[in-house]
């Protein structure tokens, strides 16, 4: 359930291995959820210097992704990360000893060159933006004729030997809402607010930055 990067993925492996599939999708077109409302950056681990799991995951997602969707993604030609001056929980000598131990490609780049103020170092890497109008297209059409668009599911029953989805019934059922599908009870769930700031360059050429915690800007010309 659900037409998003999980559900559409989940969706065509399921009929690769020669399983009859129907999805259930709440809107009226796919990825209209968290799939298309998202940074919809393909990354290899940079955002996550204190995690080796995580960097690992995303290193070995970036392949897999270029090699299953490469239609579906596009380089960034100036990648930029750089560490906040104030405020931050890593330092960028650690930042980039991290970076180096897991094995990522990066350069260093020379901070007055940059234009960034109220950052400690920055380096650029490889990474790729995620055409999401394109990937939303391609899902819609190699599944055709098996989304049902405005059809939000209600209840999904264990029926022992399968599932019924509102009363209709199925082998199985693979939940594929992020979350929002079922809320249980006896989870502690508690929500923090997130903000993506997303820009548009006024330049063909000027690059993607992301910034770790603390005060950052670009210098004034001037």
């Amino acid at each position: 359930m659900g037409l998003g990067w999980y559900g559409g993925h989940t969706a065509l492996a399921l009929l690769d291995a020669g399983a009859d599939v129907t999805v259930f999708e709440a809107a009226d077109a796919p990825f209209t959820g968290a799939s298309g409302h998202n940074q919809n950056r393909l990354h290899q681990g940079f955002h996550y210097p204190r995690s080796h799991v995580t960097r690992e995951q995303s290193r070995r997602g970036f392949r897999r992704f270029e090699l299953t969707y490469p239609h579906l993604s596009r380089p960034i030609e100036r990648n930029l990360f750089a560490i906040a001056e104030r405020d931050s929980l890593i330092d960028f000598e650690t930042y980039v000893d991290v970076m180096r131990a897991a094995g990522l490609r990066f350069r260093i780049e020379d901070l007055e060159a940059t234009g960034l103020t109220n950052v400690t170092g920055v380096i650029s890497c490889e990474e790729r933006l995620i055409d999401t109008a394109a990937a939303a297209a391609h899902f819609r059409d190699a599944l055709d004729g098996r989304v049902r668009f405005g059809s939000p599911v209600t209840d999904v029953t264990d029926q022992g030997t399968g599932v019924t989805v509102d009363g209709e019934r199925f082998d199985a059922a693979v939940l594929c809402t992020w979350g929002t599908f079922t809320r249980r009870a006896d989870w502690d769930l508690y929500y923090e607010p997130c903000v993506s700031l997303i820009y548009e360059a006024l330049q063909p050429d000027e690059p993607a930055i992301t910034m770790a915690s603390g005060v950052s800007g670009l210098r004034n010309p001037a």
